[in-house]
């Protein structure tokens, strides 16, 4: 098939050059050049058609080469196309049988399993992912099987999913072809984050009267166990408050098993309760140590007020650079302005001098063909100069056969011969001339021409210098806004360093 395709697209060169053959030989004839011709011609096509051809089995054995190393059975080498198709299809055939055995193992996989695309379409499931969801409910999606899709990203991802009635830990796997592996699993507790986050910050903070509610242990059956906990920890806190207020004997502590756990701190509090006046002492040395941090304290208002006040001429200073600053930037968008008007006064004279430019080269133009015209002229004459001196020397030949009658006439034809050479002298010199002229010209043009691609450059620099000042005028421009606003930036913070010596100073 390869081959037919092949003849079929050479067959139009052979039939060109079979045609331009036959033309050839209609409009030139049986001929010696036209037999040369069409061997040329059959010669030329013949190399073209072995260069196709030779460049069509290269590229059908590079693909060949493509296809092998693509699935495993590696480039073609010098081995024949039949012989390297039938490795392919080998191993081919062995893959199918591999992701067969492969797609047979996954859908009878005990575990939730599942792979889906890029869209969240589940494109295959297996047997335990059947069951749980059962057979009526809609798993085509992942949006209608579990309660939020889990996410497809390049990377291995861990979540948390609902699914038939119960959290399910849930894991992403990126596989090729756009497609993702999604398991589902229950090892150890599953409980929900925001579950989890709530039950510490009531640990945190003292809240042992949380509990969760039936929907949630619905969901995780584990938390029951910590309601459980929750509640004997808030008996033992209730009974640690009868203690602290005088409603409870310590005497009657023995109604702490309840939860042992708590039952050595609720004692100590008992305990507690017989060592308030040794913590009335304590209290009264912490006195005496606050005093004395106290006294630390003043010292340290002392250092922030000399702070503020260094801090309010600090901003003085940085009020009086900012100023400087604003005056400068001033006298740059003056600088830049007169910059740009003396680059639009550049522009205007450039764009005279290259018309005048223009103007000249055309004009040089014009001189080198009056010139060309003059040297056409110049040859005519030459030429009638020529044929003068030939016709005088003829009539110097005549006079001279004609004897005594034709003495005058020869000197007649001596005097026109004199008259042609000197017009050939001068017609020479004036081609000379006019050579001279034409370099001149020719370099006058070259001048004219570079001139005109100079003036065309400094326009263009100069257009870039327009833009650049632009540029820098707008640069200066957002910086006397950003001095703007550091000044009054400077003022508020004065502002405030001011109330701050005021309050220190109170």
């Amino acid at each position: 098939m390869r081959q037919t395709r092949l003849v079929i697209a050479l067959l139009p060169l052979w039939l060109a050059m079979l045609a331009s053959a036959l033309a050839l030989w209609a409009w030139a004839g049986p001929s010696a050049f036209v037999l040369s011709a069409i061997a040329g011609l059959f010669v030329l096509c013949a190399g073209l058609a072995i260069f196709i051809a030779w460049r069509g089995e290269t590229q059908h054995r590079k693909a060949l080469s493509d296809l092998g190393e693509a699935v495993g059975a590696g480039a073609i080498g010098k081995a024949r196309e039949i012989d390297h198709i039938k490795m392919v299809a080998a191993n081919l055939c062995q893959r199918l049988e591999r992701a067969l055995t492969y797609k047979a193992a996954f859908e009878h996989a005990q575990a939730p399993l599942l792979i889906t695309d890029a869209q969240g379409a589940i494109t295959a499931k297996s047997l335990g992912f059947t069951k749980l969801s059962g057979e009526g409910s809609d798993t085509s999606m992942l949006s209608s099987s579990f309660d939020r899709a889990p996410n497809l990203e390049r990377s291995l991802w861990h979540g948390q999913v609902r699914f038939a009635g119960r959290l399910w830990h849930v894991t992403s796997m990126p596989l090729t072809g756009e497609r993702w592996l999604i398991g589902l699993s229950r090892e150890g507790m599953v409980i929900a984050e925001d579950a989890f986050s709530r039950f510490a910050d009531a640990l945190v903070g003292g809240q042992t009267g949380f509990r969760f509610s039936s929907r949630e242990i619905a969901d995780s059956p584990e938390l029951a166990a910590l309601n459980s906990g929750l509640e004997a920890l808030d008996r033992s806190v209730t009974l640690i408050d009868a203690l602290a207020e005088g409603r409870e004997n310590p005497e009657r502590l023995d109604v702490v098993t309840l939860n042992s756990g708590l039952a050595p701190q609720v004692r100590a509090v008992a305990h507690a309760l017989s060592g308030l006046v040794q913590e009335r002492d304590a209290n009264a040395q912490a006195l005496a140590r606050d005093q004395a941090r106290l006294t630390e304290v003043r010292r340290l208002v002392e250092l922030c007020r000399v702070a503020s006040e260094k801090l309010t001429a600090g901003t003085e200073a940085a009020r009086r650079s900012a100023k400087a600053a604003r005056d400068e930037i001033e006298i740059g968008r003056s600088a830049t302005k007169a910059v740009s008007d003396m680059g639009s006064h550049a522009r205007d004279a450039s764009e005279h001098a290259n018309s005048a430019a223009r103007l000249a080269g055309q004009s040089m133009a014009e001189l080198n063909h009056l010139t060309q015209q003059i040297d056409k002229l110049m040859s005519g004459i030459e030429d009638v100069s020529f044929r003068t001196n030939l016709l005088a020397l003829n009539a110097a030949v005549e006079a001279a056969r004609a004897g005594e009658k034709g003495a005058g006439f020869a000197v007649v034809a001596a005097e026109v011969r004199e008259l042609a050479q000197a017009s050939t002298r001068a017609s020479k010199d004036i081609r000379a001339l006019i050579k001279k002229g034409v370099s001149q010209v020719g370099e006058g043009t070259e001048h004219a021409t570079r001139l005109g691609q100079m003036l065309t450059e400094i326009d263009a620099h100069l257009l870039n210098l327009s833009d650049e000042t632009a540029m820098i005028g707008s640069a200066l421009e957002t910086g006397a806004k950003s001095i703007d606003t550091a000044q009054r930036e400077i003022e508020e913070l004065d502002t405030v360093a001011a109330r701050q010596a005021d309050a220190l100073g109170q």
